[in-house]
């Protein structure tokens, strides 16, 4: 098994990796906000995996500051999501009216992406992220854990494991977009645990990582679905148009959460005991 001073390394090559581009030459892209963003959202799964090892009162300081400098990059992959979401429907759509309010939309949406990127370069806010990630890097640096740690590995995987499955319940009886956006989140950490615990390609794990990835893209698209929702609200149109859209939205996002749940189900069906047992013979 991985071992827990192999687990810190990804964790400050993950913390980085997210510094280097944030302080990247030149204008920050769509595509180098999405990377930094997977980068933090990767080293919270893997500082979950060593939450045993380092305490409660590391745990929690690491992670509030990768929440914190991750936050300035969520607005403007927010707004490229919810603009990637209007042009899938405008794909699948082929009613007139109902185009035209989703057109109607896309001027304003992108507006806002373009304003949203233009304030966080006029700022100081990356400068900052990227000072707190290199202050995060060096703490992680000065860490002394045990060698081996595998009890603590397996029981920081177990913690991950555990929330998921109480994520997967809770979205089972309320569909509410809260309680499904906390599933996406488990869902992916376990995913990001689970490749820093068996990174081998084609591992043991590697149906359970590919089943993750799935579940939490059906989740993530029903997510920016919901937020689409939100703002066609707010764009003037007839109302025959305005329910036949929301009709089809509410189409898709039952499709989409159908697939996710029957997929999660089949994700978290072993107890955490198995899994594990399982983490005990990954070599």
């Amino acid at each position: 098994m991985t071992r827990s001073t192999e687990v810190k390394d990804e964790l400050r090559r993950r913390i980085g990796d997210a510094l280097c581009r944030l302080r990247g030459q030149g204008t920050v892209s769509d595509k180098v906000v999405h990377d930094a963003r997977k980068d933090l959202k990767r080293a919270r799964a893997t500082l979950r995996l060593l939450r045993p090892a380092v305490g409660e009162d590391i745990y929690a300081r690491e992670n509030a500051a990768l929440r914190d400098a991750a936050r300035p990059l969520s607005g403007v992959r927010d707004a490229k999501v919810v603009m990637d979401a209007l042009d899938d429907l405008l794909k699948r759509d082929k009613n007139a009216a109902q185009r035209a309010l989703l057109l109607k939309l896309r001027a304003p949406l992108e507006k806002a992406r373009l304003a949203a990127r233009k304030e966080m370069q006029r700022t100081d806010t990356l400068d900052k992220s990227a000072k707190a990630l290199e202050d995060a890097w060096m703490r992680v640096q000065r860490w002394r854990i045990s060698g081996k740690g595998a009890s603590d590995l397996r029981e920081g995987l177990k913690r991950i494991y555990v929330r998921g499955r109480k994520a997967l319940a809770n979205a089972e009886t309320e569909r509410s977009p809260e309680c499904l956006h906390e599933l996406r989140k488990q869902v992916k950490y376990l995913g990001q645990a689970l490749e820093v615990v068996d990174p081998a390609e084609g591992g043991r794990f590697s149906k359970l990582i590919e089943r993750s990835a799935s579940v939490a893209d059906a989740l993530g698209d029903d997510h920016d679905l919901v937020v689409l929702q939100e703002q066609i609200k707010t764009v003037h149109g007839s109302p025959n148009a305005h329910a036949a859209l929301t009709a089809q939205i509410a189409k898709r996002r039952k499709k989409l959460q159908l697939k996710a749940l029957k997929k999660g189900r089949m994700l978290y069906k072993a107890k955490a005991g198995r899994l594990v047992k399982r983490v005990r013979n990954v070599p």
